[in-house]
């Protein structure tokens, strides 16, 4: 059997020998994984100005750890 998440849209297969707890527990799961849509325009937004800065590369002793 096959039951799917209303807040995420995750679609998982429930056996017979899980309970409903459990099949609630792995969908929460998956929801609690999945970005928010704020989170998801903060990364478009981010990705459109070039995206992570690049590491500058560590010289010296002051730089090491």
């Amino acid at each position: 059997m096959k039951t799917t998440c209303q807040s995420c849209g995750a679609t998982i297969a429930i056996n017979d020998r899980m309970t409903a707890t459990e099949a609630a527990r792995v969908l929460a799961r998956r929801a609690a994984a999945a970005p928010s849509p704020a989170r998801q325009a903060a990364s478009r937004a981010n990705g459109r100005k070039g995206g992570r800065p690049r590491r500058r590369p560590t010289t010296g002793a002051e730089g090491a750890k």
